[in-house]
């Protein structure tokens, strides 16, 4: 894979540990340019099972590789990062999604549920709270901070 030019990445990371159950450490950037991923980064440790993932969007194929293996994605896929507001076009439809930490891909629907009203630093601000409806045995639902309503929200 070619190496991506890009502004600087969003990163995030987390970590879950449990005594009795697991413990997962992910530390993930990703690269976004006029609303398309463009480049991912992520090392992954999931009870020791360690994963490596990154994509790169080259000539608008979307090309990962996970532990080594290549293969192509859906170029406009969104991640379970969820940090960024997904595209317009994709509110209240089905989007193509990667999982940061493993590298696989599912179609879910993105459905627009409500606004609300949370504290981000000192200011309130106007959230879109999504439903992301996935694979069997997967549901996620999340709020966005944006200053405005998403596209095609009434």
């Amino acid at each position: 894979m070619a190496p991506v030019t890009c502004p600087p990445p969003s990163t995030s990371s987390f970590a879950i540990s449990s005594s009795s159950i697991t413990t997962i450490k992910a530390e993930t950037q990703e690269w976004w340019k006029n609303g398309q991923l463009v480049g991912l980064k992520t090392k992954c440790s999931d009870n020791g099972k360690k994963t490596d993932v990154t994509a790169a969007l080259e000539n608008n194929t979307l090309h990962l590789r996970v532990n080594g293996l290549d293969r192509f994605g859906k170029n406009e896929s969104w991640t379970t990062s969820f940090w960024k507001l997904a595209d317009a076009k994709f509110h209240n439809k089905t989007i193509p999604i990667i999982e940061c930490d493993s590298g696989k891909e599912f179609t879910s629907v993105l459905k627009y549920i409500d606004t609300q009203q949370l504290k981000i630093g000192a200011q309130l601000q106007d959230c879109y709270h999504f439903r992301v409806s996935a694979a069997p045995g997967r549901s996620i639902s999340g709020t966005t901070a944006s200053p405005h309503r998403p596209p095609g929200i009434h």
